[in-house]
């Protein structure tokens, strides 16, 4: 049975609500001002509850195992199960502060409205089948800030996986949704993505990588987590802006590898 008490409730009366958890597994959940504060729960609820955490923590990277876990998801994951988090590796991240959308990200507010989204992922599907190499490269440097050497960075590998990606029905509804997530009023204003006040939890070891030129979550994001973060390091890549794990694939490597082997 689960009932609900004051805090005065509890104060008065505590030896018997926990004889009541204890004995007959009673759970309380306890209000101030007539809002939830806590709860007095069961030994075995509460393992219940962190086993149904962990399994779902598990469920999420089982489903991500041939994709990368987005940002969001790790930090929600470092955050909740750190247990489940050795070693946190952050790259250009959504989460850390308020996204500065230039004029040239604005476009993505088009994808946020119903079906004209969907009718634009596929325009772009289109579009990379038949459209010059140049120019496709000029439209994804501009969106993704780089100041790079376009033909070096977006290679015809990185072009035919690109086309590869973007007939994938999955991506769609992926990037649609993240999109759709980020250009929310409440996000841009720093709303529910925003995990910074947080950030002081994170146990593990951290690895803040930053393309310095990323108009969309400048560089003062990661200084400030930097801050935060009890064990971080932060490495700043110059002449890379979104993607800096494609614009300079060598010293991004080179970076998260000796991370990961400390």
């Amino acid at each position: 049975m689960t009932e609900k008490v004051s805090t005065i409730d509890v104060r008065q009366r505590i030896g018997d609500l926990l004889n009541r958890v204890a004995l007959r597994h009673d759970e309380f959940v306890i209000e101030r001002k007539g809002k939830p504060l806590a709860a007095l729960v069961p030994i075995e609820r509460l393992e219940q509850m962190r086993r149904f955490a962990r399994r779902h923590a598990l469920e999420l990277l089982e489903k991500q195992k041939q994709s990368t876990v987005s940002e969001e998801q790790a930090l929600e994951i470092a955050l909740e199960n750190p247990r489940l988090a050795r070693r946190l590796v952050l790259v250009n991240a959504l989460g850390l502060g308020r996204p500065k959308p230039q004029m040239a990200q604005m476009a993505y507010g088009l994808v946020t409205v119903p079906h004209v989204g969907e009718a634009v992922m596929r325009f772009t599907r289109s579009a990379l089948r038949w459209a010059p190499p140049r120019t496709i490269r000029r439209v994804a440097g501009r969106f993704a800030g780089s100041s790079s050497d376009l033909e070096k960075v977006m290679d015809d590998d990185y072009l035919h996986n690109l086309r590869e990606m973007y007939e994938t029905p999955d991506f769609h509804n992926a990037y649609l949704s993240t999109v759709r997530s980020l250009i929310h009023p409440r996000a841009l204003l720093g709303g529910q993505h925003d995990v910074s006040q947080r950030l002081s939890e994170l146990k593990m070891p951290v690895q803040l990588i930053w393309g310095a030129d990323d108009p969309l979550f400048p560089v003062a994001h990661a200084t400030r987590a930097h801050a935060l973060i009890p064990d971080c390091k932060l490495a700043v890549i110059e002449g890379a802006g979104h993607t800096p794990q494609a614009e300079r694939p060598d010293e991004f490597n080179r970076l998260l590898n000796d991370f990961l082997s400390a």
